[in-house]
């Protein structure tokens, strides 16, 4: 139940990525509702998985496209001629 819910949480932080309200609203920019579904969504795969026994990490094919594009995110934006 706690998987179903993390996953919830993520699917909000990609709405929340692709409608950007904190642009509109400027009153939810001190709120970081990123920041707040991202570690709730992690904090509920980690009690999941801790209650169930099982790894916090699968190294499966999703996680590993996963963590290519956040090594490509990540170098593209300390390589970006612009961050300077």
């Amino acid at each position: 139940m706690l998987g179903l819910w993390a996953f919830r949480f993520v699917l909000w932080y990609l709405l929340f990525l692709m409608t950007q309200p904190h642009f509109r609203f400027p009153i939810l920019i001190p709120l970081h509702l990123g920041d707040v579904l991202v570690m709730g969504a992690f904090g509920l795969h980690v009690v999941q998985s801790l209650s169930s026994k099982r790894p916090i990490l699968v190294l499966g094919p999703a996680t590993r496209i996963c963590l290519a594009l956040l090594g490509l995110a990540l170098a593209t934006h300390y390589f970006n001629p612009n961050q300077r």
